[in-house]
Order: C-alpha cells, then sequence, then structure tokens
C-alpha cells in the first residue's frame, strides 16, 4: 500500500481516533526504547557472565592438562639420565615398576560412588602404556619385553617434547621424548589421561573447579582438545567416541590458531580475523559448531605444541533462563500499558470528544439544508466556542461567495466546451506520431542493449585484441592483459611479435598472413610468451573486418586459454610412456623404440644390441629395508645406468628392479658391435657394484646382466627382451654379478625348467607329491626316528629327483605351500605313529625351507598345527641348514626361540659345508648337529674329511648337542663313525628312502 493511501485513510479518521493514536505512538515508541536498552544490557551482561564462566572452566582445565604434561616431560628426562647412566637390567626394572604402578585405583577415585553405580565411565586406569629406549631403529630396552628387539618404524613429531596421540596397535599413546646420546627415551602415556583431565576425573580438578562446573551446566555443555589439524586427541563430552576421528567446532580452533585475543564482537561471532599484539592466550564468543547449531565457548591454546582446549554449549539452552525472564517483563508491560489506555480514553471522551461532536452536528445540518443562514448555537467560552463563533463568520461570507461563483461558473463552463472540442482534435492527430516515436526508440534501445551484453561475455570469456592491416594493437580487453601480463599502454602501438615465443617457425605466421589478408578466417593453437618469460597456449581465431570493397582493414582475434589442457596431455603423455618413479621410459615405449631400431636397421645394415639388467638380492633389501628404501635404490641406478651410454642409445625400466638398455646403431660388423656391448655392460657392472648412501646407511649391490644382439627382423621385439633375460637368467646361474650373452641352448634349458615349474603348481593340487621316510638308528641299531624325504610321483616322468625340483619350488615361492603341506603331513603321521608302541617313541625329522622360516606367520602356522594334530613337539623335529642363517641371524634366532619354546627340535642339516660363523652357531637353540653324507662318504680314504668328522664331534661334545650322521652305507663307515663318538647314523647301510608302508613294514622287520 502506497503512502498516499496510508495518508488518506489517517485524514478520514476520527479525532478521537487521531488523537488517540498520536499519544499511543508516543507512549509506545518511549516504552519500547526503555524495555529494548534494558534487554540489551541485560542480554550482555548474561553473556558476558556465561563466556566468563566458560572462560574459568577452561584455564582449570588448562592447567590440569599442563601439569600432566611438565610432569610427563620431567619423567622422560629423568629416565634418560637414568638409561645413559644404569646398566640395562636396572633400567628395565625402573621402567617395569612405573608402567605397573602409575595407575588410578577405584578407592582413591573422587567419584568412587557414581563409577560403582555406573552413571560415570573412566576411559583409563592406567598412566603409561609402555617406556622404550631407541637407538639406530631398534627398541633396545622396554618396559614390556616383548618389544625389546622390535624395529621402531614410527614416524612421530616430538619437536615440542611430545606427539600427538597415535595408536600403538590398539592403545592410543601420548609420547613424550628425551634424547639419549645417539638414540631416543620414549614414555608412552594412554592418551586416554588426556580425556581423564578434561573431563574432571583425575587430579584436583574433580574435587574443585571441575565437579563445580560439571554439575552446573547443560546437556549440550561440551569440553575437548583438538590438534593443529582440529583432529580431536580427548574424547569429546557431548559427542563420546568421535576419539582420534571427529572434528571440533571450527572458528574456535581456527582463531586460537590465529593468536587472537577475548574477540566477542557485538554481532556474537568470532572475529577470525582479529591479531593479538600483547598478552593473547585465550578467544571466547558465539559461533556455529560441529552439529551446525550455534554455540558460545571459550578456546585456549598450548602453544608448544598447537593444542587447542575448547569448552562450548549451545547458545540457546545456555541463555534460555534469560529469555523467559524477558517474555515475563513483556507480558506484564502489556498487561500494564492496556490499563493505561483504557483509562486516558475515558477520559479524553468527556473532555474533548463530546464538544467536538456537538458542533460536527451543527455543521452536518448547515450541510443538509445548504443554508449558511442559520448560525450555530454557542454554548461555551473555551476553545470549542471560539471555533463555532469563527465558523458562523465563514458561513456568512460563503454565502455571499457562493452566489457571485455560481454566475461565474456557468459563463466559464462555455468557454471550455469550445477549448475541449479543438484539444480533441490536436489529440487525435499526435497520438500517430507519438506511437511511431516510441516503437523506434524501442528497437534502437534493444539493439545497443544487445550489442552491450555480447560485448561483456566477450570480454568475460574470451582474450580479444584488434589490429590494422599493418599488425598494430589498436585494443586489447582485460583478459588480454592478465594473460600476457602487459599493461594496455605497453601492449597498443605495439605488435604481437612482442608476444612471439619461439615455439613456431616461421612459416607458421606467413601461412597465417596469407589467409587472413585474402579475407578468409583462420584458427589455430598458438604459443605465446608472458612478459615474465612464462609460456601459455591460446585457441585462436582471427577474423577481418571488411571495408565495402571487400578488403581487410582491421583484424579481430578472439582466442581461449588452453594451457591446461596443453598441461594435461603433456602430464597424460608422461605417464603413458615413461616411469613415474625414475622418469625412464617404461615398456611401451622401450617396445616402441625397439621396433623403430629394427626397422631401421634393415636400411642401414647396423646391428645392436638389448641389455637386460637385474639388481642381485633387491627384495632382500624391500624386505628388510623397506620400500622407500628400495625406491631410492632404483632412483640411483638410473643415474648411473644413463652415465653408461651415449645420448642416442635408451635406458628404460620395465619394472621392480629390471632395468634394460637398447644399444642402437653399433657397427655394421657383429663382432665389433658385440664388443661395444660387452664394454658397456662392464662399465654397468663396476658403476652399480660401487657403495650407495641410501637413508644415511651404505648399501652394495651387484647387478646380473643378460645381452641379447640383433640386427635384421629375424626376431621380433617380444623375443629380443625374451632373449636378453634368458642371458640375464644364465648370469644369475653363474653366481650373479656376471654378464651373459644369449646361448640358445640356454633358452631350451629354460624352456625345460619352466616346465617342470608349471607342473610343480599343479603336483600338489593333484596330490602328486608324497613323503617317502628314512630311518635313523643308534649305536645299538634301534630306531629312533626318521627323515620326512619330499618325493614327486609324476604320471608321465615318473619319480622326479627333489635336486631338480627343490630348487624351483624355492625360486618360484611354491616352497611355502608344499612345505606347509609336508609339515600338515608329518604332524598326522607322528599322531598316527601315537597308537602303536612300535612307533610311538620315533621321532621324526622335516626340512624347512629358508623362505619358510622367513615367514611372519610361520611360527604361528607350526603352534596351529602342534594344537591341531595334538602331537608331543618332542616328536617334531625341524632341519635347517648353514646358508640359512648366513643372512638376517637374529631374526633366524628370534623365529627358532619362538618354535623351541613350543617344545619343537632342531637339527642344523649338511653341518661343516657352510660357512656359518661359530659365534652364532652357538647363539642358536639347536639340539643336534648332522654330519653331511659328502664328509662320511670320504672318511675311510680321505684324511681331511676323518680331520672335519672329528672336529664336528668334538664341537657338538663340547656344546652339549646330539650328533648324527647321514649318507652312511656301509659297515665300516659306521665303525669308525662309533669309534670317534657318533652314536647315531642314517643312510643306505640301514634303509634308503621308502614309501610309508614300506617304511613300516621295515620297522616291523627289524
Amino acid at each position: 500500500m502506497t503512502a498516499g493511501r496510508w495518508f488518506a485513510k489517517w485524514r478520514n479518521l476520527s479525532i478521537k481516533w487521531k488523537v488517540f493514536l498520536l499519544s499511543a505512538g508516543v507512549f509506545g515508541l518511549s516504552l519500547t526504547a526503555g524495555f529494548a536498552y534494558f534487554t540489551y544490557q541485560s542480554y550482555w551482561l548474561n553473556v558476558q557472565t556465561a563466556l566468563g564462566g566458560l572462560m574459568n572452566f577452561t584455564d582449570a582445565k588448562q592447567q590440569g592438562v599442563i601439569r600432566f604434561i611438565d610432569q610427563n616431560e620431567k619423567l622422560a628426562k629423568q629416565l634418560a639420565h637414568l638409561v645413559a647412566q644404569a646398566d640395562e637390567t636396572a633400567v628395565r626394572s625402573q621402567l617395569k615398576e612405573i608402567v605397573a604402578t602409575d595407575v588410578f585405583r577405584l578407592d582413591e577415585h573422587p567419584f568412587k560412588d557414581e563409577i560403582i553405580a555406573g552413571t560415570r565411565k573412566i576411559p583409563t586406569w592406567a598412566v603409561y602404556h609402555a617406556i622404550d629406549y631407541v637407538t639406530d631403529g631398534v627398541i633396545r630396552i622396554s618396559s614390556d619385553p616383548k618389544r625389546e628387539g622390535a624395529a621402531w618404524t614410527k614416524q612421530i613429531d616430538t619437536r615440542s617434547g611430545y606427539s600427538d596421540p597415535w595408536y600403538d596397535g590398539t592403545v592410543p599413546v601420548l609420547t613424550f621424548a628425551a634424547p639419549v646420546g645417539a638414540g631416543m627415551l620414549y614414555v608412552h602415556a594412554d592418551a586416554r589421561m588426556l580425556s581423564n583431565i578434561v573431563s574432571g576425573e583425575i587430579g584436583n580438578l574433580a574435587g574443585d573447579m571441575g565437579a563445580y562446573y560439571l554439575a552446573g551446566v547443560g546437556k549440550s555443555f561440551d569440553y575437548y582438545i583438538v590438534n593443529k589439524e582440529n583432529l580431536l586427541i580427548t574424547e569429546s563430552h557431548a559427542r563420546p567416541g568421535q576419539f582420534l576421528k571427529g572434528q571440533g567446532s571450527e572458528l574456535p580452533w581456527r582463531t586460537t590458531l590465529q593468536q587472537a585475543g577475548v574477540i566477542c564482537s557485538k554481532g556474537g561471532v568470532y572475529a577470525t580475523n582479529a591479531k593479538c599484539t600483547t598478552g593473547c592466550r585465550e578467544a571466547m564468543g558465539f559461533y556455529t559448531g560441529v552439529d551446525g547449531k550455534q554455540k558460545i565457548g571459550a578456546s585456549m591454546p598450548f602453544y608448544d605444541s598447537s593444542w587447542t582446549l575448547v569448552v562450548e554449549q549451545d547458545a540457546n539452552e545456555l541463555l534460555m533462563p534469560m529469555w523467559i525472564m524477558f517474555a515475563e517483563q513483556l507480558g506484564m508491560l502489556l498487561v500494564i500499558s492496556i490499563l493505561a489506555i483504557y483509562l486516558y480514553l475515558r477520559l479524553q471522551d468527556r473532555a474533548i470528544i463530546h464538544p467536538i461532536l456537538k458542533l460536527q452536528q451543527a455543521i452536518e445540518e448547515i450541510e443538509r439544508t445548504q443554508d449558511f443562514s442559520h448560525p450555530i448555537k454557542i454554548e461555551s467560552q473555551d476553545e470549542f466556542g471560539v471555533i463555532a463563533n469563527s465558523f458562523n463568520r465563514m458561513s456568512s461570507n460563503l454565502d455571499s461567495i457562493y452566489q457571485h461563483l455560481e454566475a461565474r461558473v456557468t459563463e466559464r463552463t462555455q468557454e471550455l466546451e469550445i477549448l475541449n472540442q479543438q484539444i480533441r482534435a490536436n489529440l487525435l492527430a499526435s497520438k500517430e506520431s507519438q506511437k511511431m516515436l516510441q516503437e523506434s526508440e524501442e528497437k534502437s534501445r534493444r539493439a545497443m542493449m544487445e550489442l552491450q551484453l555480447q560485448k561483456l561475455a566477450l570480454d568475460e570469456h574470451a582474450i580479444v585484441s584488434i589490429t590494422d592491416v599493418t599488425g598494430t594493437i589498436i585494443y586489447v580487453n582485460d583478459r588480454f592483459c592478465q594473460i600476457s601480463q602487459y599493461s594496455s599502454e605497453e601492449l597498443l602501438g605495439n605488435n604481437h611479435r612482442l608476444l612471439k615465443s619461439g615455439h613456431h617457425p616461421k612459416e607458421f605466421f606467413k601461412e597465417m598472413f596469407r589467409v587472413i589478408t585474402h579475407g578468409n578466417v583462420w584458427h589455430n593453437e598458438v604459443c605465446n610468451r608472458a612478459k615474465d618469460g612464462s609460456l601459455y597456449w591460446l585457441d585462436m581465431t582471427v577474423v577481418p573486418f571488411k571495408d565495402e570493397h571487400g578488403k581487410p582493414y582491421q583484424y579481430i582475434a578472439i582466442r581461449t586459454d588452453i594451457t591446461a589442457r596443453k598441461k594435461s596431455e603433456q602430464d597424460i603423455q608422461q605417464l603413458a610412456y615413461y616411469d613415474p618413479l625414475t622418469q625412464l621410459p617404461n615398456r611401451r615405449l622401450l617396445m616402441d623404440r625397439l621396433q623403430h631400431s629394427l626397422s631401421a636397421n634393415i636400411r642401414n645394415a647396423k646391428h645392436g644390441a638389448v641389455v637386460f639388467i637385474d639388481l642381485d638380492n633387491f627384495k632382500s633389501l624391500n624386505d628388510t629395508k623397506g620400500h622407500a628404501v628400495g625406491d631410492l635404490l632404483l632412483v640411483e641406478v638410473a643415474v648411473r645406468l644413463k652415465s653408461c651410454v651415449r645420448e642416442e642409445d635408451t635406458v628404460a625400466r620395465l619394472g621392480g628392479d629390471e632395468f634394460v638398455l637398447l644399444l642402437e646403431n653399433l657397427s655394421t660388423s657383429h663382432n665389433e658391435a658385440a664388443a661395444h656391448a660387452e664394454r658397456v655392460a662392464e662399465k654397468i657392472l663396476c658403476e652399480l657394484g660401487r657403495p650407495y648412501s641410501l637413508s644415511d646407511d651404505e648399501h652394495h649391490s651387484t647387478p646380473s646382466i643378460g645381452v641379447a644382439m640383433y640386427c635384421d627382423h629375424s626376431v621380433d621385439v617380444h623375443e629380443l627382451i625374451k632373449q636378453a633375460d634368458i642371458a640375464m637368467y644364465q648370469a644369475k646361474s653363474a653366481g650373479r654379478n656376471a654378464v651373459r650373452f644369449y646361448d640358445p641352448l640356454t633358452r631350451a634349458v629354460l624352456n625345460a625348467r619352466n616346465q617342470l615349474e608349471q607342473g610343480l603348481h599343479l603336483a600338489l593340487a593333484r596330490q602328486q607329491l608324497q613323503l617317502y621316510y628314512q630311518v635313523q638308528v643308534n649305536q645299538d641299531h634301534q630306531s629312533i626316528g626318521a627323515e620326512a624325504l619330499l618325493r614327486w610321483i609324476h604320471p608321465e616322468m615318473g619319480v622326479i629327483s627333489p635336486l631338480q625340483f627343490i630348487p624351483v619350488a624355492e625360486e618360484s615361492g611354491l616352497i611355502v605351500p608344499i612345505g606347509y603341506w609336508v609339515l600338515q603331513t608329518a604332524c598326522a603321521q607322528l599322531k598316527q605313529w601315537e597308537s602303536n608302541a612300535l612307533t610311538r617313541d620315533l621321532v621324526l625329522s622335516v626340512n624347512v625351507s629358508v623362505r619358510q622360516l622367513r615367514e611372519t606367520m610361520f611360527v604361528w602356522q607350526v603352534k596351529e598345527l602342534l594344537e591341531q594334530s595334538g602331537i608331543n613337539p618332542a616328536h617334531l623335529k625341524l632341519e635347517i641348514t648353514e646358508s640359512m642363517i648366513a643372512d638376517n641371524v637374529d631374526s633366524t634366532i628370534s623365529t627358532m626361540s619362538q618354535l623351541k619354546s613350543l617344545g619343537v627340535k632342531f637339527s642344523m642339516d649338511d653341518f661343516g659345508t657352510g660357512y656359518s660363523s661359530l659365534s652364532n652357531i652357538k647363539r642358536l637353540p639347536l639340539d643336534q648337529l648332522k654330519i653331511d653324507q659328502s664328509f662320511v662318504r670320504g672318511i675311510l680314504h680321505d684324511e681331511f674329511d676323518r680331520a672335519i668328522v672329528r672336529t664336528i664331534i668334538a664341537m657338538a661334545s663340547s656344546l652339549d648337542l646330539d650328533i648324527i650322521a647321514e649318507g652312511v652305507e656301509v659297515e665300516e663307515q659306521r665303525h669308525l663313525l662309533a669309534r670317534k663318538g657318533c652314536t647315531n647314523y642314517q643312510g643306505y647301510l640301514f634303509g634308503k628312502p621308502l614309501p610309508l608302508a614300506e617304511f613300516e613294514q621295515l620297522l616291523r622287520a627289524r
């Protein structure tokens, strides 16, 4: 409704209502202003009181956390000093005592009754999870003996003296660190202690401030600590279950990190851009919480760790009592106002409205009769009497004026009628002209708007320039200036050669000018150079403006930025043809270049070579040092390989630790080309054999290299790679760190080996594997046990010797499932033998592969088989060889010790054939040494073999180990062994390896 209509309604109101509304308005505005001022003051007084309480609570919580941190930092330093001064036994005892005794007990807890009643839960009773002393990445001393000797690979940030909470297994911990010489002392406190402290569960907080505030707040009251990524590192009081998973409220965390002070503005929100100059410790105010509700809260920082303590509550819940009070006050004010208005209306009606009504009746009577000669009767001498007297005088004057005007109106009406007829005629003539003018103006306005919109759209999304016929720039838009980094003043009057990148040849721009000077549109992609030297790509269209004769007089160039698209194309090219780790060509690009080289060699008749390189024992590095260190080695190998070849040669990575070199255009002579390839291979052996510095550790590695020569299309690219691969495997078979050229005979051997490996994949599933048993006897020829020997009964090739298929199983990894089957079958056989008096005391020996022993699940598998079968573990003997302890001695001893604790026995097979350290032999938990059959075979005629046997028997005796000799075939060998002190034997003299039925028959015959 317009203001004019409101004013008309106001004029139509009676005086009674006008006076009432004006008085009510003045009274209402005064009352509203007073109530608003009172409400405003009360509101902010309540807010400030609430914020003060929250800040006091925050300060109390912070002090508790700081005390906890200080105590543990001091403890870490004290223990570091203890580690530096005391021996390991004393340190280990002290660490165990601290972890075991520093716990909270129910009878000492301030909320004991609530905990018993189940109304209060404690996140943790233990203060410490573990305390470790770490050097060289290994836990040397720990409060938990199971942790000692384990690798320390956790990367935690303890620059502040302690870390953010993290999970050690299933336990969240907060780690305090103190240096000890070259190592570190780590105190792993249970991170849930922070929740205990913040919840007021421990310390003096539970007895005073914590209990007071926890009892006096609403259901939405929340308090927690977040780290610098706003991750909850304590339990949230209002949102349980979010520990180390959920997020805290955004604004208090961010404001505290920005070092804002007490910044609760009149708008009631956090001012996150505020800066504090001095004394900045906390922030408080209104903000939106994680649940989307408005919160009122306070936050306080921990400067050394960038943690933030937040205490908050729903603003509506906290301020609801105040709003209820305001509503009650407003209701009382309304009741008083209604009574005052009623009394005021009654008084107004008697003193003002009644005289006015009488005056109104007299005026209406004059209006009804149209007789101005009857005056109004004057009843009083107040303001209303004066009004009546004035009205009488006015009526008399109006009567005379009325008579005069009546005559003038009649005369003027006749004149106006004549004038009105003339105006009608003029209007009819001008309407047609006015309509045509309006239509023309509307068309011009639309055309101008369309042009403006087109220009706006073009300037917004396109890079536009206009040049004259000489190429001089006469217009550029803002987008042109932005992407070229030149101002319009620098560009206008200049030439586009200012932006030339040098990427395109001269013919490119000659063709462009040829097209546009003939009046045609030109389109292409152009690379330009910005003012700072950077390159950018444009999709460019040049359109000529033609005069009335069809000749161009100006050119408009419309461009779009395609730099991002070009960059994406380059990235796709890089990912498609290059290895992301080493940046070397990958298999696809290598095959492409090799195919191109084969085609080129047909024309130039030059020989080339494919060099296949495999790093020796690379898997061992990955397993022991981790893939990150393995990647460092691969990158360094790539750098060294490129230094060994010419620019035109290709160095590619096929994958894993396999590299291939493509040496092109070596020579037209095969011998010269082969000699060149050999020199390159020898150079690679030398370069890759130099030490590597990987992550502060020195590492030694060697390659095995295979070379395949080529000259024409007699073989395809895949066959060439395969030939080089075969030659590489020949180098590995020769002892590694060697160079071998492709030999067709080797190919036949490898094909046979591949067939054997494929058949071995099916042998276990098709039950082609079988255990044979060879008896072991004592000096009285009594059977004391047997050795389980694996045989492959092939349906076509018959019995395949273990010497043929065991190496294949080792290299392919099939030895792990095959070894598990052997152990499973041996345990089942021992269980059957327990029911027979003849066999119940036999000890069954099973050979264990090095790959089995290094499997992380091996101990668990043996334990599970022992439990499932229910056999006596002492009847199972695992045989290992000396070569198995050559690497990772500590790991091997650890695995053997765990198996030994299960009751399993150990025998060292082929003893004397390896190069193991005697100090390592002493550390192994062995039960028996087995003299290798090569020494037994020559004991009758070789003094050297007799000396070795005598030494082995003496060593076993001094180490309190049993001794057994294998390969005993004649009585003279057994007799000589017995004389030297060997009392246990195995060999064809007592029985060859037999299937189960024949073996049991042999036992019964003995």
